[in-house]
């Protein structure tokens, strides 16, 4: 049986395995994904009520929510992908860790931009330094400097090793992010709802943001899988099996 579990293991950690095996992964998830977020959307944006204090913008949530919530995970993922990547040298965790970045720093900016919409109305201004708003800057830095990392060092062997190390370094963070409205004084109202447990938040706010968040995963998930089969090629280019793939597709087109 543990023979087998790590037969398994194996397939799915090389590059050409995990390729091959997420064929048929991606175009479900990004458009059963999609399909769920824009169904919750629907539901969040026209048939769930009001809020009584803040009125029609807090449906920004179903658009900021998820994905703060992602960026968060991403990054957390990415310092266990990083920790395993120094000591057992797995290369696709090192093409992970490039894709997790760039979706990570596109889902921070996401929910920069739509927390400063929210704040404006909600707040009276769009920045407030904010320890969640300040904490949720600083990720997306952390994250732009790991893209810097990866497009401006000429080793890749060298950028991977930098990107996994400052991945792990940046787990002291989400303490802070995840924390901070309990720790400081925040303008930001402790966490109302939750995915699993029970919420203060009633059933017609609550479940659109649900399904808005879990088309939203997948939808991310689905997009990641792509890029991340993308980048496989790109680094095994000279390999024989991604030749084949290469010569496969002009011989169709």
């Amino acid at each position: 049986m543990n023979r087998s579990l790590s037969q398994q293991l194996n397939r799915w950690r090389s590059p050409k395995s995990f390729y091959q095996n997420t064929q048929k992964l991606v175009l479900p998830c990004i458009f059963f994904g999609l399909g769920l977020w824009l169904y919750g959307l629907y539901l969040g944006f026209f048939e769930a009520p009001a809020d009584a204090i803040q009125g029609e913008v807090f449906r920004i949530l179903y658009v900021h929510v998820p994905a703060a919530i992602l960026a968060l995970q991403l990054y957390f993922s990415m310092g266990l992908m990083g920790l395993v990547y120094l000591i057992w040298r797995i290369k696709l965790f090192a093409y992970a860790l490039k894709i997790f970045a760039s979706m990570g720093f596109l889902l921070s900016v996401i929910t920069l931009i739509t927390g400063m919409l929210w704040g404006k109305p909600t707040w009276g201004v769009y920045w407030a330094w904010d320890a969640r708003m300040t904490s949720m800057l600083i990720l997306t830095l952390v994250y732009l400097s790991i893209l810097l990392f990866q497009r401006n060092i000429r080793s890749p062997l060298l950028a991977d090793k930098l990107t996994a190390i400052f991945s792990i370094f940046g787990l002291l963070m989400m303490p802070l992010i995840r924390f901070s409205v309990e720790w400081w004084h925040s303008l930001h109202q402790p966490a109302t709802f939750s995915l699993f447990k029970a919420s203060t938040m009633h059933d017609s706010m609550l479940i659109p943001f649900r399904w808005t968040f879990v088309g939203f995963a997948l939808l991310v998930l689905g997009l990641m899988l792509w890029y991340l089969r993308l980048e496989i090629l790109r680094r095994n280019l000279l390999a024989q099996w991604v030749q084949q793939i290469i010569q496969n597709t002009k011989a169709k087109n």
